[in-house]
């Protein structure tokens, strides 16, 4: 959106025409129509990407600097899609295991700027606080090799992962094993059988044993990153018993694409299914204040029903996947979701 790097430097990129449109937006004290609509959709039902880099950087006062100012103070590298997963609610955009699955064109490698990024960063070390590791996979991306290489040691690691790897092998991991302050965010919201039917291509032991070999790395933290959708709408209280059970802190965030597994879009009857989940969960006692007011947020918003619009295409979602896609799955949904199955 801000530019491309295959023919502009980064500091073109972040000095250009378009930073300057957005800082310029950000003077005048609101938030940039187009390119901030992502994380003011998402504070509707919660917190937003934009706190976490305002959290890294909490004494920023925008009237002291100009347009032309720039500290790396948070990095967010996403170097490609290489992804060993195809989880349900993903696609070829955004994984190179759906894209191979769709026979289509693979945009992961290595890219050619890589370099000219670390170096940049480098130059620029001092300025850093927190350094953001998503994907694809981030402990598959070989560009984070160097990455990790010229962040100073002080640095807050926070990434995203599958942690579907062998960590036994993995550089990216032995890397970080070595560093002192890394917090892994584990991406899932299903737990056994559930969590291989969503999480495509994963293991739920491999998962759980790589989580236990994070926990035992000094100073490395493990929480979840949970994503609310058809999927988990039924089965919160089955997946907050293991949340509590293993001692986790879980990050909710609300799908929104695509717009066919959000669970009151698809019917009235799965509308009121979701509903009493809701409430069942949010009589529990041990939830922290994050998870309850996401949880009341998504309750409060759907109180009254969805648009109910969106039947057809969910049924044709589960038909695309078990007929075609994962060809082993052909019977599951109906098998694990059979409150959702029954009623639709």
């Amino acid at each position: 959106m801000l530019g491309n790097l295959h023919d502009q430097t980064i500091e073109q990129v972040l000095h250009g025409p378009v930073m300057q449109e957005i800082r310029a937006t950000l003077r005048q004290g609101r938030a940039h129509d187009t390119y901030c609509k992502n994380c003011v959709q998402a504070e509707q039902y919660g917190r937003s990407e934009r706190a976490w880099h305002n959290q890294a950087n909490p004494g920023f006062q925008v009237d002291l600097h100009n347009d032309l100012d720039h500290s790396p103070v948070l990095i967010d590298i996403r170097w490609n899609t290489t992804c060993n997963l195809s989880c349900n609610y993903c696609c070829e955009k955004s994984s190179s295991k759906w894209a191979t699955i769709k026979k289509l064109p693979i945009k992961s490698g290595t890219r050619p700027y890589y370099q000219q990024v670390c170096a940049y960063l480098e130059n620029n070390q001092s300025a850093i606080k927190k350094l953001g590791l998503v994907g694809g996979e981030p402990l598959l991306l070989k560009e984070n090799e160097l990455l990790l290489d010229v962040v100073p040691d002080t640095c807050k690691i926070d990434l995203i992962t599958n942690l579907s790897v062998d960590l036994n092998k993995n550089k990216i991991f032995a890397k970080l094993a070595s560093k002192k302050n890394v917090g892994w965010n584990v991406s899932f919201e299903n737990t056994a059988q559930r969590f291989v039917y969503v999480r495509h291509g994963a293991s739920w032991t491999m998962m759980q044993t790589n989580m236990k070999k994070i926990l035992a790395c000094d100073g490395h933290k493990v929480g979840v990153h949970a994503l609310y959708n058809i999927y988990s709408a039924t089965r919160l209280r089955e997946f907050m018993d293991w949340v509590k059970q293993e001692q986790v802190a879980v990050e909710w965030q609300r799908l929104f694409h695509p717009a066919y597994l959000d669970p009151f879009r698809i019917s009235a009857a799965v509308s009121e299914l979701c509903l009493v989940e809701l409430d069942s969960v949010l009589s529990r006692t041990d939830l922290c204040a994050n998870e309850k007011n996401f949880f009341q947020q998504v309750r409060n918003t759907n109180a009254n029903g969805g648009a109910h619009d969106m039947l057809t295409a969910f049924q044709d979602h589960v038909q695309q996947i078990e007929v075609h896609d994962h060809p082993d799955q052909k019977g599951k949904f109906a098998e694990l979701w059979p409150e959702i199955s029954k009623i639709i």
